[in-house]
């Protein structure tokens, strides 16, 4: 165009595939192709050009590549591609790239599914030396330690491995590391014949996977952006609306702010701390925590809350429902005033201050302890739970060990106790041996010992002590009616005259002699004797683990039962309170009606009175002006007889006196 030619401003036209197909000269293919992707290494371009048919195969290549290709360099040292060299990618999942620098060339005829484990599958020391190297360099921001660990749980395999590794990536809970490591380069030589079948595997299943996300590209979390800001727990970018921070600015993303604050809530512990790694002692503000947090745990957290300040307080005379949350505080003394009226909206259960059981008078709380079977089932039951746990002298936490030491610390006060005979301690000091099996002399609890063992026998032992108690409280009780299912509890095994999982001089956890560690080898038959007692060991755990699970089946089963016969309970008595309610509310009808009928006698009785009192004071004014009008004419010369007037003065006298009403009376008093 001569007009775009004359104008020096004028944009450069677009760059035309066909006429750079056209073209021969090399310099021409890779400025057009650097003109498409301006930021791609023109040396890496020109390379590519020469492994590629035509213009079109290599705008192919690079846009498969969504953007993992090489960049240019603004100085340095140029990079020198050569045949083996990788792309670089930058993200944690896998890459459908070439997975080795040294992969063969032709293609190799795969003999086995290299996807399914293998325990006789037979591979030479280069195998398991360059497979974790290849799964790194397919997944570069996953830790080291992460790859190796999933590479031992797939039978050191490389496809398994490679499998399992994809999908932690795609796991949005997988940590990743914020930076790739380098590609690493594996020499052609190095590969053998059984990991180049496995690798040519691996690249059919990557070349699969590629077709299948062309065909559905899978969208992006709406998470992560670009411009977000990094999390400080699992440093992935997050936009600011889903982000958290603690009192002293600290930002985290709000699903590891949940993630942690559960956790807390699940120790039953009130401070939510800040999670940033540089120690900060801050905590999260309410607002914050409510932006994070369900419904349904920010309701359990606000109840543990408020546990804690009044557990903090030690108000005296704080009293609360067994039945709810409710707490008031009572001045009288229990024993006086035993009911406690629950004021809850949805509780309102009147219960016995003294044994916790709902209103039971007139009768006493033994009498309802003997007549109630139920009841002692679940002392029983209680008594059986709490063999399990522990309590904390200090702040009255309790939790339960499953395996590992005897020295135990508090979940929330960090206070020391000895599981065995529950004294706080100091240290290691309190048991009969340290934790490189020294013994020390005076002590006699064991610091390592058999914890499931112990803990079947302290419920055992719990069960029979709580129905002797109920046996003494009311010998005539029916022991069948009380008995719960109790697993069998044997004796630990014996290896050599030393029960396993005690407390052994010399032996420390698992059995070693103490020679071994300190870099004494011992003879066979010592060896032989220790893998003797692990087995028994071994097997004794699992005899013990299966009696546990009886145990608790049959613990949930009876605590199942008891909530059930508790609820037809609270049924009855909400149907006997309804009726209550429904009788206390016709009397007061009945009252009301009654009261009603005599205020309306009593006001038509008031209203008749005074209809008479009415007619009567007219009576008395028409005769009194009857008589005034008389005597005027007495007075008066001539006129009607004057005897005929006094009569009619006498007769109207006597009315006036036979009138009894206050104006008669007024009159008789001025006559």
């Amino acid at each position: 165009d001569a007009d775009a030619a004359a104008d020096p401003a004028a944009p450069p036209p677009p760059p035309n595939i066909e006429a750079a197909a056209e073209a021969a000269d090399p310099a021409v293919l890779v400025r057009f192709a650097a003109d498409l992707f301006p930021d791609a290494d023109p040396d890496w371009l020109r390379f590519k050009l020469d492994k590629v048919a035509t213009v079109q195969d290599l705008v192919d290549h690079i846009l498969e590549l969504k953007g993992n290709y090489p960049k240019r360099q603004t100085g340095g040292k140029k990079r020198k591609y050569e045949e083996e060299d990788e792309v670089d990618g930058d993200d944690g999942a896998a890459a459908p790239l070439p997975i080795a620098a040294a992969a063969a060339a032709d293609p190799v005829p795969v003999i086995r599914d290299f996807k399914v484990i293998d325990l006789e599958f037979v591979r030479d020391p280069a195998y398991f030396k360059w497979s974790p190297i290849i799964l790194g360099n397919n997944f570069r921001r996953m830790p080291k330690s992460l790859i190796t660990s999933v590479f031992a749980q797939n039978n050191r395999q490389l496809l398994p491995s490679y499998l399992a590794l994809e999908a932690l990536a795609k796991n949005p809970e997988t940590i990743l590391k914020k930076t790739s490591t380098t590609i690493t380069r594996i020499p052609k030589p190095a590969i053998s014949g059984v990991l180049e079948q496995e690798i040519a595997a691996l690249e059919q299943y990557q070349a699969s996977s590629n077709q299948d996300q062309k065909e559905d590209e899978s969208i992006p979390p709406e998470e992560a952006v670009e411009d977000g800001i990094e999390c400080g727990c699992c440093y992935v970018d997050f936009p600011m609306e889903k982000m958290t921070q603690c009192d002293d600015g600290h930002l985290f993303c709000l699903e590891c702010a949940r993630r942690a604050a559960e956790n807390l809530i699940g120790l039953r512990k009130t401070t939510i701390s800040c999670l940033d790694s540089s120690g900060c002692k801050f905590t999260f503000p309410r607002n914050e925590i409510e932006r994070f947090l369900t419904p349904q745990v920010l309701s359990g957290y606000d109840r543990l809350v408020q546990e804690e300040n009044l557990r903090v307080a030690g108000i005296s005379g704080l009293t609360s429902c067994p039945f709810c949350e409710y707490a008031v505080i009572m001045a009288t003394d229990p024993a006086d005033d035993k009911l406690f009226n629950c004021a809850s909206e949805t509780c309102g259960v009147i219960s016995c201050r003294l044994c916790k059981r709902k209103n039971h008078l007139p009768l006493s709380c033994e009498e309802t302890a003997k007549d109630d079977v139920l009841s002692v089932r679940h002392q029983i039951e209680e008594a059986m739970t709490q063999a399990l746990l522990r309590k904390c002298a200090k702040c009255g936490c309790q939790y339960y060990k499953t395996e590992g030491c005897n020295k135990m610390a508090c979940p929330k006060c960090q206070t020391m106790m000895c599981y065995v005979c529950k004294q706080v301690i100091k240290g290691y000091d309190h048991f009969a041996t340290d934790p490189r099996g020294t013994v020390q002399a005076g002590k006699t609890c064991a610091l390592w010992d058999n914890s499931e063992v112990r803990n079947a026998q302290d419920v055992e032992q719990a069960a029979k002590k709580a129905i002797e108690d109920a046996k003494k409280l009311d010998p005539k009780i029916d022991e069948k009616e009380i008995q719960v299912d109790l697993p069998e509890v044997a004796a630990p095994p014996v290896a050599g005259g030393v029960p396993l999982g005690g407390a052994i001089p010399g032996m420390p956890i698992g059995g070693m002699p103490i020679g071994a560690i300190q870099g004494h080898i011992p003879d066979a038959a010592a060896y032989i004797d220790v893998a003797a007692r692990i087995r028994a060991q071994m097997a004794a755990r699992e005899n013990m683990e299966e009696r546990i699970r009886q145990l608790r089946a049959v613990h949930q089963a009876n605590q199942g039962n008891r909530i059930a016969r508790a609820q037809a309970e609270a049924n009855r008595m909400a149907e006997m309170q309804q009726r209550q309610t429904q009788i206390a509310r016709a009397r007061q009808q009945q009252h009301e009606q009654l009261q009603l009928r005599r205020q309306q006698q009593i006001e038509a009785r008031l209203l008749q009175q005074q209809q008479q009192e009415q007619m009567r004071r007219n009576q008395l004014d028409a005769l009194v002006h009857r008589q005034v009008a008389l005597r005027e004419l007495l007075n008066r010369p001539g006129g009607r007889s004057r005897s005929a007037m006094v009569d009619e003065l006498s007769r109207i006298q006597i009315a006036i006196e036979n009138l009894d009403t206050p104006a008669a009376a007024v009159h008789k008093r001025r006559r």
